[in-house]
């Protein structure tokens, strides 16, 4: 009897733990995330995008800091099946920015799809990625406007070859396309679709679009008109644009690509902040004033039309420029009554977006000295007599007008699953290797328990 306990039992053992580790190994074999490490800075995939969404194919495209081969697995379930390596390549290249276009699928169906970079396979937030292709559309494409033309160039001047263009168009998809080896770049417009992919779209004369680029760890915006499409100005990687304006960059900053497809400004001067942001410099918070006809001053675009509206009695309403340092001042006509006032001003940020900032500011009648306090609540000293002190009820407040941000943003394919921008967590940082770690170690405990039972020593 304790010869079976011995020998059986233990064996018996070993047998189990063999069967569990296989089985753990084979979930995760299934799911292609089984003995992913850790991913280095080098490999992991920034400002993924899918685009160029058909009803036959669709682009995922992302960068990374290092050279590094990517694909992409690809299937109708969990169990993927079909790898799709890099528009550039037939064997596996290293490159910083990736692009994969998959092909030969069926109209208005869901597709699953993790991308390999380096040695490591990536998930969106855990899970498999998922795409659906468009509707089939009985017309012809649309033969107008032609391509979206232009060159890129690294900071030193010489071509930026390694980068990912993406063209955004409000109502419509988001297209893709690479940088030539002479960082020039050529996408067709003619298959361009609505961005509920049902129909194609024609792009209409005279809006604005907006450009993102991405590469070599750097990233640049621009917005231009629909009318500039088939030959943009050279865009120098790490600028901002606002070619509606000028082919001049905006304020000099460097532009980082970061993981989660945000951009991140390397120290600017202070100067190139002020104008980059209108503002009302006079009146400042909580201000008043005892001058009925006070000055206003404020910050705007170089030679910038600033529109000034003042809330009163009788509305006001005038027009300035600003000068060749986005300075700009105003004083009223008239005079303003007693009591409390709003100033609104609308003017273009750098990036050609129509900002409103609104001040409040309160106005003392003619004769009376005005002592404010840095808090919400104001003293008034009134000179009526010398020992009289007066403290007046009204408490002053501010209400800004809340004004669109100034970072532009790259619209969104509105498919039926969100484009993913933010960074994605890599497998290796996830509890699967880890399991897959554990079933490792069932199947060679299993092992050993087997040979130990069966062998005398």
């Amino acid at each position: 009897m304790n010869n079976i306990f011995n020998k059986r039992i233990p064996t018996l053992l070993g047998l189990l733990a063999i069967v569990i580790g296989i089985g753990i190994t084979s979930f995760l074999t299934k799911t292609g995330v089984i003995f992913t490490g850790l991913a280095s800075p080098t490999d992991e995939p920034a400002n993924v995008h899918i685009a160029n969404v058909s009803d036959t194919s669709f682009t995922v495209s992302y960068t990374t800091d290092g050279a590094v081969f990517g694909s992409l697995n690809v299937g109708l379930n969990s169990s993927l099946g079909t790898t799709v390596l890099d528009d550039r390549d037939k064997t596996l290249t290293a490159h910083k920015a990736h692009m994969m276009t998959v092909k030969n699928l069926s109209p208005q169906t869901s597709y699953l799809f993790s991308i390999t970079s380096g040695q490591n396979t990536f998930l969106k937030n855990g899970v498999l990625y998922n795409v659906k292709t468009g509707a089939a559309i009985d017309l012809p494409l649309i033969t107008q406007r032609g391509s979206l033309t232009g060159k890129v160039v690294m900071p030193d001047g010489s071509s930026a070859a390694d980068v990912v263009i993406y063209l955004g168009v409000d109502g419509a998809q988001t297209l893709s396309t690479l940088a030539k080896t002479d960082g020039s770049y050529d996408l067709p417009l003619n298959s361009i679709r609505t961005a509920d992919l049902m129909s194609y779209y024609s792009i209409p004369k005279g809006i604005n679009v907006k450009l993102s680029i991405f590469g070599n760890s750097l990233s640049s915006k621009a917005t231009l008109t629909s009318d500039q499409l088939a030959q943009v100005p050279t865009i120098t990687l790490s600028q901002n644009y606002d070619f509606t304006i000028s082919n001049s960059p905006l304020s000099g900053q460097v532009l980082v690509a970061t993981p989660s497809g945000q951009l991140f400004p390397s120290a600017t001067p202070s100067s190139s902040l002020n104008t980059a942001t209108p503002q009302i410099l006079t009146p400042n918070k909580d201000q008043s004033f005892s001058d009925t006809q006070p000055l206003f001053k404020g910050k705007a675009q170089p030679n910038a039309d600033v529109e000034i509206s003042i809330h009163s009695d009788d509305a006001i309403s005038a027009k300035v420029v600003a000068d060749a340092n986005g300075n700009w001042t105003y004083r009223p006509g008239s005079t303003l009554s007693p009591g409390t006032h709003t100033i609104s001003i609308k003017t273009k940020d750098a990036f050609g977006i129509v900002k409103t900032i609104t001040q409040q500011f309160t106005v003392f009648a003619a004769g009376s000295q005005v002592g404010v306090s840095a808090t919400p609540s104001a003293t008034l000293t009134p000179t009526l007599t010398p020992t009289v002190t007066a403290t007046p009820t009204p408490t002053l407040t501010i209400t800004p007008v809340a004004s669109p941000t100034s970072t532009i943003t790259l619209p969104p394919t509105k498919t039926p699953t969100a484009i993913p921008t933010k960074a994605l967590a890599p497998t290796g940082n996830s509890s699967l290797p880890t399991v897959g770690v554990l079933g490792l170690a069932f199947v060679i405990i299993g092992a050993l328990l087997f040979i130990f039972t069966r062998v005398e020593i």
